[in-house]
This record gives structure tokens, sequence and C-alpha cells, in this order.
């Protein structure tokens, strides 16, 4: 209880301090179709040293997501209860896989839209990179945030946007240092499919009545 109170503490710190440095809330930040038909949400925020970890806040109706730390060499991952004053972080040389199950919608013109928010540092005060593979196609071409604001104690909020076309079933999404440790101590993902199921079944009842009219 002690742990996800000072969790809690720390990302609220967090938030404050990117409202200060940028004068706008960019932590944090919600997706307006945020639980809409279709979407998913799920936080990491590391509370305990469990690999893989499930996320403490997981709204995702088609499976169960995981983060799990990798590295080569197991010595290169740790978990911290404290580090620099942020509660439950994992250090690694190597990546976090987040993977994230979502729904069938698979047609031609139908895409998913991501949104990664991670707070975290590199001990070479670099950025992190995100890859992913989606349906188990090639790793994709490392992408950097398109929004970072410092924080306290060398930390950093950043964010990435990805879409895929069209949307697979699942997809593994993972967070890599740039020639650096990374100490993640959050990560948030959003993610959404379009046309949403309900969207696919209007189009589809819409198609039938049309068929009978026409009759």
């Amino acid at each position: 209880m002690k742990t996800k109170m000072m969790k809690r503490v720390s990302v609220f710190l967090a938030v404050c301090a990117v409202v200060c440095v940028s004068g706008s809330a960019l932590a944090g930040v919600v997706p307006q179709w945020r639980g809409d038909v279709g979407s998913t949400h799920q936080v990491w925020g590391f509370d305990t040293d469990a690999n893989p970890a499930v996320p403490e806040v997981s709204e995702n109706l088609y499976g169960n997501p995981l983060a799990t730390i990798e590295a080569d060499n197991p010595g290169d991952m740790e978990w911290f209860a404290i580090e620099q004053g942020h509660a439950g972080v994992w250090k690694t040389e190597g990546d976090i896989k987040l993977y994230i199950p979502n729904n069938d919608n698979t047609g031609p013109n139908t895409y998913k839209t991501i949104v990664i928010q991670m707070i975290y540092r590199g001990d070479a005060a670099e950025e992190a990179w995100v890859r992913w593979s989606a349906d188990g196609s090639p790793l994709s071409p490392g992408i950097l945030p398109i929004e970072t604001v410092a924080l306290q104690d060398s930390y950093r909020y950043s964010r990435w946007e990805i879409t895929i076309q069209p949307n697979p079933t699942e997809e593994d999404i993972f967070v890599l240092p740039f020639y650096c440790n990374l100490f993640v101590d959050s990560i948030e993902v959003d993610t959404i499919c379009v046309p949403e199921p309900a969207t696919m079944a209007l189009l589809a009842i819409g198609g039938l009545l049309t068929i009978r009219r026409k009759k």
C-alpha cells in the first residue's frame, strides 16, 4: 500500500513538473476516444518486480496485456523500489516488450492508432526509441517521440503515436534505450481500431437494408 501511494505521489509530482515546464498538462494526455468501442487502455506503474508485469490499470476487453523486461544478460536488468525519488522503476540495457491484444477488425479499410506515454530516464541523457511488430510482422524501424518534456531528477516524459494499417489483431511494442541504460518509471498505452467493431456492424446492417430496399 505504501509503495502504491508513493507511486501515485511520484506520478502526481511528475505531472505537476510538466505543467510547470510547458504551461499545459502534457503528461497523462487523454485521447478523446479513450473508452470508445474498439479502444483499450493500460498503465504499468511497476509497483513490484514481477516480470512479466501485468498493468496496474487494464481496460482491455480483448485479452491480457503484459510488459516483459528483456536483456541479453539478465544481470543488465534491475528493479528499484525507489530510484531518484521515483517509486517502482525498471532498469534495462535491453528493452521492454509490451504485448497489447485487441480485436480482429482487420478489413482493408481499417487501421489502429496507438498512443504510448512514458516517464523514464536514460543514463546517457538520450531519448528512448519505440518499435513494433503487428501479427508477427518484422519489426518496424525505430521512431523517436513526438513530444518530450524534462522532469525532475533527469527523468523525462515522452509520447509516441503510431498508426498501423490494416488493423492487426494484436501487436508487440518494444521500448528501447538509445545506446544507454533505460530507467522506466511508468508506461501508458491507448489503442483504438478505426472503424471500430460497432461501426462495422452498423455499416453491415445498412448494407443489408439497402439490398432489401432494392429488392
